[in-house]
């Protein structure tokens, strides 16, 4: 059995970007060059949406019924964007090359402000008697599909600095080691109304049997991904050690099939009549999606804008005769 790795909210991935910022201040440190260190936040907005909104109805007329359908589905998503934490350190040249690394972490599932990404469908039906227009039976049923991600990349980059003043230009290129994990919660809602049939061909409007069925699934996806990274950036500096940094970035790419995952949690609630059951269970199942099978494609094209304060390792002169 195959497991998906799942970022909780002791999330270990923001541990590695502790321990991975104490090392590049560490470094920067012990370093006798022109070293830097960042600190930065900001938002991952969408590149673009995968899918299409669409709504489709029917009226259906039968002999005896009447059929009244209406069918609703959304499918614009992208699960990359939201609130974004990053570090960077940096070593630049006296004729302006500079050599990086970025780190960039993202977490919508926790962290889910400015975060609404949802795919959802609907479908209702409504059935009744034609000729005496009472009603026999009233049904709706809508599916719910929340998508969340993850995400924690570290990109090598290389670039050139442009000076003006007390400010620098920054650009970079290079590429994006990214481990994304997926999550998707979905809820299954039927009700139906019917009502009760005395004697197999006339129907009591005043006896009515209800039924409500909510089922809720959660499952994971991990997969790592490597992709080019294009980096703009602009320093303004307040003195030799302290500059305000501004960046846009992008991952073109940043996409990936389903190919197999792993089902986590399952519960069910129904009412039938007057009776009530709920069950729920947490566990590992492993699903793969057959090479017959229509594979989901998960989009998480972001462009990142971040502000952060960064940090200059300056020369210490000596004062040896």
């Amino acid at each position: 059995m195959e497991y998906a790795i799942l970022l909780q909210n002791n999330n270990p991935m923001i541990n590695k970007i502790q321990i991975l910022t104490a090392i590049l201040i560490l470094g920067a440190f012990t370093a006798n060059a022109q070293f830097s260190i960042e600190l930065n936040t900001g938002y991952a907005a969408p590149l673009y949406y995968t899918g299409k909104n669409k709504v489709y109805e029917q009226d259906y007329e039968h002999r005896y019924t009447y059929l009244d359908t209406t069918f609703t589905e959304t499918r614009k998503y992208n699960m990359g964007n939201g609130i974004s934490f990053g570090s960077a350190i940096g070593y630049q040249t006296k004729k302006g090359l500079k050599f990086g690394i970025d780190v960039f972490y993202l977490n919508n599932k926790d962290i889910n402000f400015l975060y609404n990404n949802f795919r959802k469908e609907t479908h209702m039906q409504y059935s009744w008697n034609i000729e005496d227009d009472i009603p026999i039976q009233y049904s709706k049923s809508e599916q719910y599909i929340a998508y969340y991600a993850s995400r924690f990349s570290i990109s090598p980059q290389i670039g050139y600095v442009h000076s003006f003043n007390n400010s620098f230009l920054e650009y970079s290129i290079g590429l994006s080691i990214s481990d994304i994990t997926v999550y998707a919660n979905i809820n299954d809602y039927s009700e139906t109304i019917t009502t009760s049939t005395l004697d197999g061909l006339q129907y009591d409007p005043d006896s009515l049997f209800y039924n409500l069925i909510e089922h809720i699934s959660k499952f994971k996806v991990n997969e790592r991904i490597f992709t080019p990274y294009f980096q703009l950036k602009y320093n303004y500096t307040f003195n030799p050690n302290f500059s305000l940094s501004i960046a846009a970035s992008a991952s073109p790419f940043m996409s990936f099939n389903r190919d197999k995952g792993v089902f986590y949690y399952s519960s069910e609630r129904e009412v039938y009549g007057d009776r009530e059951t709920f069950y729920e269970r947490e566990y590992n199942s492993t699903f793969i999606v057959h090479p017959w099978e229509v594979s989901e494609r998960y989009n998480l094209n972001v462009i990142n804008f971040n502000i952060g304060i960064r940090y200059t390792f300056t020369k210490q002169q000596s004062n040896d005769k």
